[in-house]
């Protein structure tokens, strides 16, 4: 009542009204107190009231934060390639650990999670819901910084962010730490770059939004071929670029992205700009390639290759190289590749991501035998053929190389 338009407390009410609600008026009463019972959330039992984020006998209004005095879980121990462990907890130390009790799965915790229309394999069937905490597992090659510290130190990525929320009392770089909700927030937050917290809105939190699944800015989802749109329109990413400057990362001079040609080329130009000016490609969009983006650790949609220095052969695995068979991790920059018939492998059933560590080129024996070069990354995918109308083979491998001054050191790629 007091939070529905009534009586000058922020308007909750209005929010989980959204066209993406939390909802919390779908089950209600489904306990009474605000006593941790896991049960209450596994499986069959999940659901959403106000007391499962929110101990209101506890708060104190301008001393305590909304998560005073709420129990949660907490991560105990992660491993490469493994779901992290989980303990339940009686107070929350980090937001990522209330968030981690409803969108999480450990051994008798939640063991099955819903399925989500965000998330399909390669053959476009509808897969559970990431597990959030296998998602933020600090020992991956790529995840966004809930947790710890990103993978990526990169003069480029630093570039980016500082460039787009420098000016904001709350800045982002490279060594930050982001919350869940500064994704996941009203879209009344998206006013202001960065973090949610330089928004003035209240009330700040998952509640609700006009866009799906409750986020600050729009994220078009929908990688299907017949659903793409006609043409690149950044506002269908804006929930990226309230962090990442839309000019540093797309321009074709001046740019700041890892994904150039040597320095010479910025592909991220090329791909999202370039291409559909010319009229080859109708429907490029970020998801494409990076589809997962919590983190790409669950996407089993992508094989990787990766010659590391001195190997004589590719290391080949399925999911993202974060230091399995005895081999190092993998900085892998969030690419894992979308279920869609652009993007199937042209070589295999599976697109690949390329990646040579190594200080001479190597060979990658594709559909046709073609060189990598020294520090150098190739795509086989299916869309390299299939934008410019004609059946080159070479096409679809693609090459680009980092410049040193957009990317780390070889040691620094590797963890």
């Amino acid at each position: 009542n007091c939070h529905d338009s009534k009586y000058g407390a922020p308007d909750v009410g209005d929010e989980i009204r959204k066209a993406s609600g939390m909802g919390i008026t779908d089950i209600t009463e489904s306990h009474d107190d605000e006593v941790g019972d896991a049960s209450a959330f596994s499986d069959g039992s999940r659901h959403a009231e106000c007391y499962d984020c929110h101990n209101a006998q506890a708060i104190y209004p301008w001393e305590d934060t909304p998560l005073t005095a709420m129990w949660g879980v907490r991560v105990t121990s992660e491993s490469t390639n493994t779901a992290p462990t989980l303990t339940q907890v009686s107070e929350v130390g980090n937001q990522a650990e209330l968030c981690f009790k409803c969108h999480s799965t450990s051994a008798g915790w939640n063991t099955n999670l819903p399925l989500s229309n965000y998330y399909q394999d390669g053959s476009g069937t509808t897969l559970s819901t990431e597990n959030k905490a296998f998602a933020f597992n600090t020992k991956n090659s790529a995840f966004h910084p809930v947790r710890a510290q990103g993978r990526n130190q990169s003069p480029a990525l630093k570039t980016q962010l500082e460039s787009r929320t420098g000016s904001q009392e709350s800045s982002l770089t490279t060594t930050s730490l982001i919350l869940c909700t500064d994704c996941h927030n009203s879209d009344e937050t998206s006013v202001s770059p960065g973090p949610a917290s330089n928004s003035g809105f209240r009330p700040s939190g998952p509640h609700g939004s006009e866009y799906a699944p409750i986020l600050r800015g729009r994220y078009l989802t929908d990688v299907q071929t017949n659903s793409l749109p006609s043409s690149w329109d950044p506002n269908n990413f804006g929930l990226c670029f309230l962090c990442h400057d839309y000019n540093k990362l797309t321009s074709k001079t001046g740019y700041a992205s890892n994904f150039s040609d040597n320095g010479g080329t910025n592909e991220h130009w090329v791909h999202l700009r370039d291409q559909q000016s010319r009229g080859f490609d109708k429907g490029v969009i970020c998801r494409r390639c990076h589809y997962n983006i919590h983190s790409n650790q669950e996407a089993d949609n992508t094989e990787y290759y990766v010659w590391y220095p001195g190997d004589s052969t590719w290391t080949v695995t399925s999911s993202p190289p974060a230091g399995q068979n005895g081999k190092p991790g993998v900085k892998s920059r969030l690419v894992n590749f979308a279920p869609n018939p652009w993007l199937k492998g042209r070589s295999g059933t599976k697109p690949r991501w390329i990646i040579n560590l190594d200080d001479a080129a190597q060979t990658y024996n594709g559909i046709l035998p073609i060189s990598v070069p020294p520090r150098g990354r190739r795509c086989d995918l299916d869309c390299h053929v299939l934008l410019l109308g004609t059946p080159v083979d070479t096409l679809m491998y693609r090459a680009y190389k980092p410049l040193q001054a957009f990317d780390e050191s070889r040691t620094d790629i590797m963890f």
